[in-house]
């Protein structure tokens, strides 16, 4: 059966108290109000990969607060439903949040608005897929059915999500139902690496990721690309979005988003950024980006609020 992680106790126990956006008096002209927005900010990131992502959401944070010229705490969340709640009720100011995040975070909060899109080995999408370990007997989608797999998160784009939805496009599972309906016993491993892992390590047939996972677990198994094989990949997806809660005014969005790219873009920065987080560059974001996101999930006949709930 598809066990799955109790999120209500995980966002419980993760949601911390961070640093709130400072505000304005009542009497600020609304561009007086703007500059107090951006007196202090807090930068959330996503666990997609195991390990010490502070050593590497520190220099994008410290970044940000120089071309602002406010400090900027970063802080790392350990659940993809935590960030979106931290900046739903105003405890996380931006956040780096994968594409399902940034979909869920704009349905429970609509005023969430996606500033840029990140840009990673020279695209502004990546792809999801299914790998086996080489010289598994498992060689196509349909040899899936009644084995053990390894997913990221219910609220993951690549390891979860789309997954799911290429089953559905191809007829292997029916819309709306469990997946558990087709599996034998299907896991979530919490991160990318975690699920490639748990692979590699053979206590599970098949993992879903996305199409450089691999590069995340090289250190420890060198031979890692030697080692797997992939089913097939899914549509492109859009690349995770940097965003801002609800409550930041237009001007002050306008402000950490020109900051952001510039950062991002600027020569003392792109080397560490690409070395750490793989981040290349941004490019500006709209909504209506993430609608493939909304298709996928409407693919699989559950709710984006519901499907992370249960």
């Amino acid at each position: 059966m598809l066990r799955k992680f109790e999120l209500s106790l995980l966002v419980a126990g993760l949601l911390v108290v961070l640093i709130a956006c400072g505000q304005g008096d009542a009497g600020d002209s609304e561009e007086g109000a703007a500059g107090e927005e951006l007196d202090e900010l807090t930068f959330g990131f996503i666990p997609w990969q195991e390990g010490a992502l502070e050593e590497r959401a520190d220099p994008l944070a410290d970044a940000l607060s120089e071309e602002l010229g406010v400090p900027v705490e970063a802080d790392v969340l350990t659940n993809y439903i935590g960030l979106v709640e931290a900046m739903g009720n105003e405890q996380v100011d931006v956040g780096a949040l994968t594409p399902f995040a940034y979909v869920l975070a704009k349905d429970r909060y609509p005023e969430t608005q996606a500033l840029l899109t990140e840009v990673h080995d020279g695209s502004p999408f990546y792809r999801s897929e299914f790998v086996v370990r080489s010289g598994s007997d498992i060689e196509s989608l349909e040899d899936l059915e009644g084995r053990d797999v390894a997913f990221v998160d219910p609220a993951s784009t690549s390891g979860y999500l789309f997954p799911l939805a290429q089953l559905v496009e191809e007829g292997l599972i029916e819309e709306g139902a469990e997946p558990d309906e087709f599996f034998g016993n299907a896991i979530f491993a919490g991160s990318h690496d975690n699920a490639l892992t748990a692979l590699l390590n053979e206590e599970v047939e098949a993992a879903a990721i996305f199409d450089d996972a691999p590069e995340l677990i090289e250190d420890e198994f060198p031979d890692v690309e030697d080692r797997i094989e992939t089913l097939g990949e899914t549509e492109e997806i859009p690349q995770s979005a940097f965003s801002v809660r609800p409550g930041i005014s237009e001007e002050a969005a306008e402000e950490i988003q020109e900051a952001y790219a510039a950062a991002v873009r600027s020569e003392e920065n792109q080397e560490v950024f690409e070395e750490i987080y793989g981040l290349e560059d941004v490019v500006e974001a709209d909504d209506a980006d993430y609608d493939v996101i909304r298709e996928a999930a409407a693919a699989t006949g559950q709710d984006i609020v519901e499907l992370v709930e249960e």
